[in-house]
C-alpha cells in the first residue's frame, strides 16, 4: 500500500513540475509598449472610440 502512495505521489509530481514548465508567454517581451499605446490613441482618435488597455507580464 505504501508503494502504491509513494509512486501516485512520485506521478502526480512529475506532471505538475512538467506542467508548470510549459506555460505560454501570453506577452510579447520585445513590444515596444509606448509605441503600441500611441498608435492605439490615434486610431481611436481616427475612429471616435475609447482605449482599453490590459496590462501584464510573463511572470
Amino acid at each position: 500500500m505504501k508503494k502504491t502512495t509513494y509512486l501516485i505521489l512520485l506521478l502526480f509530481t512529475a506532471i505538475f513540475l512538467q506542467a508548470q514548465d510549459q506555460k505560454p508567454k501570453l506577452y510579447n517581451p520585445d513590444a515596444d509598449a509606448r509605441l503600441e499605446i500611441s498608435n492605439a490613441v490615434k486610431q481611436a482618435k481616427i475612429d471616435d472610440k475609447h482605449v482599453l488597455l490590459q496590462v501584464g507580464g510573463n511572470w
